[in-house]
């Protein structure tokens, strides 16, 4: 085992075993990290380069590619060398170590440090003991950070009914929902700060299933069943608004933190039905539409696409949205509700003796 390698395990284990405190396991994890770390390496770290040439054959300009590295159950994270002994790389350190991000870690530092040794031995690096040190105390540069946290529901087709229901209605303070596919919602999308994405993890697992490799597979697909999933994502003007571009400022308390207050930021019609002297004050031409929509039809199979949104835009009025599902004693699926802590998901007790937390 290289130097390096050998003092990057030492001293996370000794950070874990100094500071239990800081380290917490739950299902408030760590997604994604991009980041520029300190790497004085005997050699540069490409996939490759990108040449544009003009038509005399001169090269006009040149970049190197990102390497791809492949984990222990196959999730690749990017990995690039840059100017000034620096290693650029992104990934999703959970997915790599443990081959999943259902639950993990949100010390980001010590999984960071765990996370960086498993890339060095996988790609055969030798850090100096002194980049060694530097990323077991966070001595590096941000520019990407996705924390995730899950809600459990009574069952994934609970799931299907929140995002159905929520998908018109959620929107943050500055920001509505800029997309909904039918399974996702994202609020804030495109954004170059930050972003919010609610989903059903069991159906994703479903679209992209998890390694055969990883331990007890069968009961990680039956944990994600009624999962409800929220994701937020921090890009460099955010971290350094928040003072979060360095890894050494991130807590376990940030993490839950802010995931707590995107969820705080989503806002919901106060109702989703109309009462009976509402109806009475609306013009003849919305009260059948109203009624049809009570029954549980969808209006925009039965209006033309003009009229169903002019008839949405003056029922706004009332607070209620025709594009969601109306509140019945048969489908009552409430929204904000399930986002509060007494249904946030728990780690199950044979993770960690199965090997599946990587910072356990």
């Amino acid at each position: 085992m290289p130097y390096g390698l050998f003092c990057a395990c030492v001293l996370a284990w000794g950070r874990l075993k100094r500071a239990p405190e800081r380290h917490q396991s739950g299902t408030a994890v760590i997604d994604w990290v991009t980041a520029l770390i300190p790497y004085h390496g005997p050699h540069q770290i490409t996939g490759g380069q990108v040449v544009s040439i003009d038509q005399d054959g001169v090269i006009e300009w040149s970049c190197q590619k990102r390497l791809s590295v492949e984990g222990s159950y196959s999730s690749k994270i990017q990995v690039r060398s840059e100017p000034g002994d620096f290693l650029w790389i992104s990934g999703n350190p959970s997915k790599f170590l443990q081959g999943h991000n259902l639950f993990g870690s949100n010390d980001l530092v010590t999984l960071m440090s765990v996370f960086l040794s498993a890339v060095s031995e996988a790609m055969g690096l030798d850090p100096t003991p002194e980049d060694v040190g530097k990323w077991d105390r966070g001595r590096y540069r941000l520019s990407r950070v996705d924390v995730a946290e899950c809600f459990r529901l009574p069952s994934t087709q609970h799931v299907d009914n929140w995002l159905r229901a929520a998908s018109p209605l959620v929107r943050g303070k500055h920001q509505g929902v800029s997309a909904y596919n039918g399974e996702t919602i994202y609020v804030g999308q495109k954004s170059r700060r930050i972003a919010l994405k609610i989903y059903n993890k069991a159906r994703e697992l479903r679209k992209h299933k998890l390694s055969d490799d990883i331990p007890c597979r069968r009961r990680l697909n039956e944990y994600a069943e009624g999962l409800l999933r929220v994701e937020v994502r921090l890009l460099s003007l955010e971290l350094k608004k928040r003072k979060l571009h360095g890894a050494r400022w991130w807590s376990p308390k940030a993490c839950q933190e802010l995931i707590q207050e995107r969820i705080g930021r989503l806002e919901m019609p106060k109702k989703l039905r109309l009462t009976a002297t509402e109806i009475s004050e609306l013009p003849p031409r919305l009260v059948g539409a109203v009624k049809l929509w009570e029954s549980g039809a969808d209006l925009r199979a039965i209006y033309p696409k003009a009229t169903f949104y002019r008839y949405r835009t003056e029922l706004r009025r009332f607070d209620i949205d025709i594009l969601a599902p109306p509140k019945t004693e048969t489908n009552v699926v409430p929204l904000v509700t399930y986002l509060e802590a007494e249904h946030q998901a728990t780690v199950p007790d044979w993770a960690a003796k199965a090997g599946l937390l990587a910072c356990a």
